[in-house]
């Protein structure tokens, strides 16, 4: 049973990576991978950008550190990732991510 949780947990732990990075990566393309530019947009836009993802580990970390259990945490943590999926779904950029 350890293992499937462990599984299930790194795909959590994929998918929250996913969602967090995905709005940060999009920052940085749109500077043209220039350090200077990408912080000021990270300044300018951190409750977008950077606020998510600090709470999405805070609440990781804090569920765990709790003794919650490791289920409690998982879902936590798909439930942000799927917030943050949704949310950037819904956002329209001006110039999409080009991967």
């Amino acid at each position: 049973m350890s293992i499937i949780l462990s599984i299930i947990a790194a795909a959590v732990l994929a998918a929250c990576c996913i969602a967090g990075g995905w709005r940060l990566m999009h920052y940085f393309q749109l500077e043209s991978y220039q350090l200077p530019g990408y912080a000021r947009s990270l300044r300018r836009n951190a409750r977008r950008a950077v606020l998510p993802c600090a709470a999405m580990a805070a609440a990781g970390v804090v569920l765990l550190a709790l003794g919650a259990g490791a289920w409690p945490a998982l879902l936590a943590e798909a439930a942000m990732a799927a917030l943050l999926f949704r949310r950037a779904a819904k956002e329209m950029a001006k110039k999409p991510v080009v991967l």
